[in-house]
């Protein structure tokens, strides 16, 4: 059985614009390329398009076949086109837009400054907190104790290894119940049907009984198949500020999303689902932690591309979000 040649759509995200007679894609300029011509390619790719759809075009001539198959390869490696899903970063890139910020690019680069800006940030609520027709809420704090414990840690202890049961019972908030006839889980997914997957990056000698490497879990089974045994994921893959959390960590969750598994019945608001279901999935790992004391720092931004091929995703399986764990170190 031959192999369908992959189909390649235009991102969305992706604009482009004509400046006197030049097009403009992502800021890059294609000077000479033909105006007529590329509106032709862009009318296709925006549907889906094989690259031999233009090779095989007799109504092109040999010259023109030759600037597009030129161009097809420069927005493949661009990420213009795409086979797959694209990643969260770009689904969300150029939102910023709509904001007016009148922050400097670099302004966060100083502790101070983003001190400032997240005690601002807090603070938003007491803008209207004396009006008169406020209601006031009971509150009961002692309801809120195991809750209250939860803290981001950012030191771990890194000569005691975590216990095999602590990791266990951490997982297995991630796993089906073992008392029920159905499959279910102990956290809701939009048709339940739970398209996020989580992938444990072991420190080697961190965690009792199991040895270094990275590992996807079963949540029917309830154990970790081990995905890449000689995986060398380092600190690296961390921006400056979480290099130290992760060099200290016992071990790291990567969650990702497969579009497979919900967008045929979701379409687009799948990928939204597996985004909100990401944070639920964060909330009940560090809930879970808290009651087991161990640690836990949920990482914003980190560079995922330099460690992908360790994880042999399939092709609209795309990561989320990370977070480090381990034995509570001192601050």
């Amino acid at each position: 059985m031959m192999k369908e040649d992959p189909i390649y759509f235009w991102d969305p995200s992706v604009s482009w614009a004509i400046d006197h007679g030049s097009i403009n894609i992502k800021e890059v300029d294609f000077k000479g390329f033909p105006v007529i011509l590329f509106k032709k390619f862009y009318d296709a790719a925006k549907s889906g398009v094989a690259e031999k759809k233009f090779e095989d075009d007799s109504q092109l001539s040999v010259s023109d076949r030759r600037l597009i198959q030129l161009l097809f390869r420069r927005l493949i490696a661009e990420n213009v086109l795409r086979k797959g899903l694209a990643d969260v970063e770009s689904v969300f890139k150029g939102q910023q837009r709509f904001i007016n910020s009148d922050y400097e690019p670099d302004y966060f680069l100083k502790p101070e400054n983003t001190a400032k800006f997240h005690d601002k940030q807090l603070n938003r609520f007491t803008v209207n907190a004396d009006n008169s027709e406020n209601i006031m809420l009971n509150s009961d704090d002692n309801l809120f104790k195991e809750l209250s414990k939860r803290k981001s840690v950012r030191h771990f202890e890194m000569y005691k290894k975590v216990s095999f049961n602590d990791f266990s019972s951490l997982l297995g908030a991630l796993s089906t119940k073992r008392d029920s006839e159905s499959i279910k889980y102990y956290y809701p997914s939009a048709g339940g049907l739970y398209p996020n997957n989580f992938y444990i990056y072991v420190k080697p000698e961190r965690i009792e009984k199991i040895p270094g490497g990275l590992y996807k879990l079963n949540p029917i089974l309830r154990q970790l198949e081990l995905v890449n045994k000689n995986a060398n994921i380092t600190k690296n893959s961390e921006y400056f500020t979480n290099m130290n959390i992760f060099s200290e960590s016992a071990f790291s969750i990567y969650i990702t999303f497969d579009g497979k598994v919900n967008m045929p019945k979701y379409e687009g608001f799948g990928y939204a689902f597996g985004l909100i279901e990401t944070g639920i999935g964060l909330e009940l790992l560090t809930n879970m932690a808290t009651h087991l004391h161990l640690g836990t720092c949920i990482i914003g931004e980190m560079d995922f591309k330099k460690i992908e091929r360790f994880f042999n995703l399939s092709e609209n399986e795309i990561y989320m979000q990370s977070m480090e764990l381990g034995l509570i170190g001192g601050e």
